[in-house]
C-alpha cells in the first residue's frame, strides 16, 4: 500500500449528470455513500477511487443499470475533462497521443493504469486500461474503455471501429446497442480493457479540437496542481479533504479506502514518520485558515464543514493548533490587512 487511489470530479461528474437525467434518488445514494454533494462544485477536487466506485456499484444493482459504465462512457468524451482535454488534444500524432494518456490519464486517476503493448508478430498495438480497486472496477473500466476510444479517434478517425477489444468479464453484456463495439470480437477473460489500433495510424495526425476556448496556456503545468497524489501521506490527507461536508472520517473509514486495515494502515504511516490525527489536525487547520481568510463565514458553518459537532469543539482545536481563537485570528488578519 503506497497510496489510497483518487480520482478527480471531472471524471465523476458524467455519472452523477446521467443518474441526475435518469430521475434516480441521487440525494439518498450520495449520502449512503458518504460522498458530500458540494464536493461536485469543482472538478478537480478529488474523491477516494474505492468511495466513488462503490458508490456506482451500489448504484448500479440499485437501480438495475448492469452496463452503467459503459453507458455513460459511450456519452462521455475525455476531451471534456478541463485541462487533460487540452494536453490530449495537443498531441501531435498518435504515437504522441498514446504515450500522453500513459502520462497523464494517473494525475486524473491516480488509480488507472495504463499501458501500450506491442504483440510480437502483429501489425496492431494494444491500449490497455485497468482500475486499482476491488469495487465496481468493471464499471469504471467499461466507461474508461469509450474515453480511450474517443481519444484515439482523433487521429484514427470518427468512424473507426476496432477489430478486438478485450473487456472485463463484468462488464456488461450486450454490446450490440454501442456501434463503436458492435462488430467487434471481444474478449472477456480478462480483468481489465484494451482494444487493438492497427500499426499504420500510429504515425497519423491528431486532429485538434475545432473552435473550442483554449482552458490552459501550460496545460502539463496547470494540470500538476491538486493532482491525486502518489505518496500515502498526502493521499490520506486528500482522502480526508474529500470527506469535508461530512463528519470527519475515522482512522478505520480512511483504512477501508486504503483496502488495508487499522493496524496495517497505522504501522505504514509511522513508517514514513507520520500519524493519523496529525494528518487530520494539519488537513482541518488549512482548511479552517483558507476559510477565515475569505470573508468571515460563520464559525458555526466552518465548525460543520470540518466535521466537529460544536463550535466550541472547533474553537478549542483551533486554539490548540495557533494559539489564538479563530475570532482572534481573524482580528490579526484584518490589522494586518489595513
Amino acid at each position: 500500500m503506497h497510496r489510497i487511489p483518487l480520482t478527480r470530479v471531472a471524471a465523476f461528474s458524467p455519472f452523477i449528470a446521467y443518474l441526475e437525467a435518469s430521475g434516480c434518488n441521487l440525494a439518498m445514494h450520495m449520502s449512503s455513500a458518504g460522498i458530500p454533494r458540494e464536493i461536485l462544485q469543482s472538478e478537480d477536487n478529488l474523491i477516494p477511487l474505492r468511495q466513488a466506485s462503490a458508490f456506482l456499484e451500489m448504484v448500479s444493482e440499485k437501480e438495475g443499470a448492469k452496463s452503467l459504465g459503459l453507458e455513460v462512457g459511450s456519452r462521455t468524451s475525455m476531451l471534456n475533462f478541463g485541462i487533460l482535454g487540452d494536453i490530449l488534444s495537443r498531441s501531435l500524432t498518435l504515437h504522441d497521443l498514446l504515450n500522453r494518456l500513459v502520462r497523464w490519464v494517473p494525475l486524473l486517476d491516480s488509480g488507472a493504469h495504463v499501458w501500450v503493448e506491442a504483440p510480437e508478430g502483429s501489425d496492431c498495438v494494444r491500449l490497455c486500461l485497468r482500475h486499482d480497486t476491488d469495487l465496481g472496477r468493471e464499471l469504471i473500466d467499461g466507461y474508461a474503455l469509450f474515453l480511450m476510444l474517443d481519444s484515439v479517434r482523433l487521429a484514427t478517425g470518427s468512424t473507426w471501429r476496432p477489430g478486438k477489444v478485450w473487456l472485463d468479464r463484468k462488464a456488461g453484456s450486450d454490446l450490440s446497442d454501442f456501434e463503436v463495439l458492435s462488430e467487434a470480437e471481444v474478449d472477456r477473460q480478462v480483468d481489465f480493457v484494451a482494444f487493438e489500433i492497427p500499426k499504420r495510424f500510429i504515425p497519423r495526425t491528431v486532429k485538434p479540437l475545432g473552435g473550442g476556448a483554449v482552458r490552459s496556456q501550460s496545460p502539463e503545468t496547470d494540470y500538476l496542481t491538486n493532482a491525486p497524489a502518489l505518496n500515502l501521506e498526502e493521499s490520506v490527507a486528500q482522502s480526508i479533504r474529500s470527506r469535508f461536508g461530512n463528519q470527519a472520517p475515522t482512522i478505520g473509514e480512511i483504512a477501508e479506502l486504503s483496502h488495508s486495515s487499522i493496524r496495517t494502515l497505522q504501522r505504514r504511516l509511522k513508517e514514513s514518520g507520520q500519524d493519523f490525527s496529525e494528518i487530520l489536525d494539519r488537513v482541518r487547520f488549512d482548511e479552517a485558515t483558507a476559510l477565515l481568510s475569505s470573508g468571515k463565514p460563520l464559525m458555526a458553518d466552518i465548525s460543520h464543514h470540518l466535521g466537529y459537532s460544536d463550535p466550541a469543539h472547533f474553537t478549542h482545536a483551533f486554539r490548540r493548533w495557533s494559539g489564538v481563537s479563530p475570532q482572534q485570528y481573524v482580528e490579526q488578519l484584518d490589522r494586518r490587512g489595513k
